[in-house]
Order: structure tokens, then sequence, then C-alpha cells
């Protein structure tokens, strides 16, 4: 009985092993982009969230973004520069444009 036990209790710890080492490039996407915002001039992302799986190490579920800190009323969690806002380049020029007559 102990021997099964111990057989049982085997096969949960390296299920657990290979769970925790399941690759998921959506996750590491998603932690890519706020690197790369943050590092951006005029970027920033706040350390006090993170992105994760709703439920840990399960890539069929959505992501999510915790707070891993108390978070003030209007402060801010990110700040993406207007360089890395991705859309249509002839409206950035003409507000680009804009922005320099003003």
């Amino acid at each position: 009985m102990r021997s099964a036990i111990a057989s049982v209790l085997l096969l949960l710890a390296a299920a657990g092993r290979a769970a925790a080492a399941v690759s998921d490039p959506q996750l590491e996407s998603a932690n890519d982009i706020y690197a790369w915002i943050d590092a951006a001039p005029n970027g920033f992302v706040t350390q006090k969230q993170s992105v994760s799986r709703m439920v840990e190490n399960d890539i069929h579920m959505p992501l999510i973004v915790l707070a891993t800190e108390d978070i003030a009323k209007n402060e801010i969690l990110v700040q993406t520069p207007w360089s890395h806002i991705l859309g249509d380049e002839t409206k950035r020029a003409k507000r680009s444009a804009s922005s320099r007559t003003r």
C-alpha cells in the first residue's frame, strides 16, 4: 500500500514539473510587449501588476492582468508612447504634423 501511495505521489510531482515547463507563447508575448513599452523613451509599465493565466499553466485559459500591490486611484499603470502605437501611418503623420503646429 505504501509503495502504491509513493508511486502516485511521484507521478503527481512529475506531472507538476511537466506542467510548469509548458511553453506559453501568448503569455511570453504579453510580457515581451510590456517589456518593449517599458524600455521605450516615455514608456512605462508599473511593477504593481503582472500578466498570467486565469489558471496557472493552463494555456487554454484566458490571460489576465493581476495587481500584485495596492494601486492608488488615478495611478498610471501603463504609459505607451506614440511611437509604439500601431495603426494607420497616414493618420499618425497627420497627428504628428498637427501637434507640431500648435
